[in-house]
């Protein structure tokens, strides 16, 4: 009967630490604030800090394409606007490919009326295939044109210019 009064005081003594170990942890500290009016004055106190000013909007900028730069138009500091021109890489042979390419769309559609004059000589199928011909010369078009644009940077947003990384 002592055994068993002993581990009943015992295992209490346990769950009373380690409940005052759980409040002692979660409790919850009560923190004093003084405030006061504001009045003008001179500062009485001055306050340092150190850290790290970081903007609310930030953008990296880079080419998707690979080139020389061309131009760089602004500096470290400068003020920008959103769709303002911040740099252009040489287009290289970008402009020979899509004059290539629209002499291709031509002599596509000058084939497509060609097979539209001798109608007898070619059937339904041909037709078509120089159709898919001219689409697919105009889509090469296409994609010469985007990679054009595609050498001029501009700003996606307002802003001022913090850092310049040219390689």
């Amino acid at each position: 009967m002592f055994k068993k009064k002993k581990t009943y005081v015992i295992l209490a003594l346990i769950i009373l630490i380690i409940s005052g170990i759980y409040y002692w942890k979660t409790r919850l500290v009560k923190i004093d604030y003084t405030t006061e009016m504001a009045k003008v004055g001179t500062i009485a106190k001055t306050v340092s800090a150190t850290g790290e000013i970081v903007p609310e909007i930030q953008a990296d900028l880079s080419f998707k394409l690979s080139g020389r730069i061309n131009s760089m138009l602004v500096e470290v500091g400068d003020v920008v606007k959103k769709g303002q021109v911040i740099a252009t890489i040489d287009k290289g042979t970008l402009n020979d490919e899509l004059s290539k390419a629209n002499y291709e769309v031509e002599v596509q559609k000058k084939t497509l009326r060609d097979i539209k004059k001798r109608d007898e000589t070619y059937n339904d199928f041909q037709e078509d295939a120089q159709r898919a011909q001219i689409k697919k010369a105009e889509e090469a078009v296409q994609i010469i044109l985007a990679q054009i644009r595609e050498t001029t940077l501009y700003s996606p947003l307002d802003g001022i210019v913090t850092k310049k990384i040219l390689n």
